[in-house]
């Protein structure tokens, strides 16, 4: 599992993660866990992506989504957002 951790900056209403360019294996059957502290956020995956957006739940102060296991390499562009803060589009790269 690839865990990435969202980080919602209230200051400047922006959005980070640990890994923008998060990898994964086909081989290894990785999936991948966005995790956020800080309030609730989407993952929204790109036009013309097969994967459908990862629904986000959160319990005790912790919201999570996950995504995979991923079957084909490539790349797979996505969008990280949350309401009142800047949307951040980060990669996963999809390997054998």
């Amino acid at each position: 599992m690839a865990n990435v951790k969202v980080t919602l900056v209230s200051g400047s209403k922006t959005i980070t993660v640990d890994d923008a360019h998060v990898k994964v294996s086909v081989s290894g059957k990785t999936k991948v866990l966005w995790s956020c502290h800080d309030g609730d956020f989407q993952i929204k995956f790109k036009p013309g992506s097969d994967w459908p957006n990862p629904v986000t739940t959160g319990t005790g102060g912790v919201w999570k989504a996950e995504c995979g296991p991923f079957t084909a390499p490539g790349t797979l562009e996505y969008a990280v957002e949350s309401t009142g803060y800047q949307t951040l589009d980060p990669e996963i790269i999809i390997d054998h």
